[in-house]
């Protein structure tokens, strides 16, 4: 199935979802109705160029979970 919507509606409350800055594989009606169902922070747009920036920049992704991970307490130096 490929209901980003639908799978934005289910994600955690510490999760965070990254806009690429490459719209090519959404449209900006798919960007604004994600807009309006992720909560507030959760919603981010990444300084990547292209939505494959898990795989081609993955020190960009793992910084960005060690990020996450000190700032919930679950990660120390």
């Amino acid at each position: 199935d490929n209901n980003i919507i639908g799978a934005a509606k289910k994600l955690p409350a510490h999760s965070r979802y990254i806009l690429a800055k490459d719209n090519s594989v959404s449209s900006p009606y798919s960007r604004l109705r994600l807009r309006m169902t992720i909560a507030k922070g959760q919603l981010e747009h990444g300084e990547v160029e292209r939505h494959l920036f898990p795989m081609e920049q993955p020190d960009f992704v793992v910084g960005h979970i060690n990020r996450l991970l000190k700032a919930s307490g679950l990660l120390t130096d």
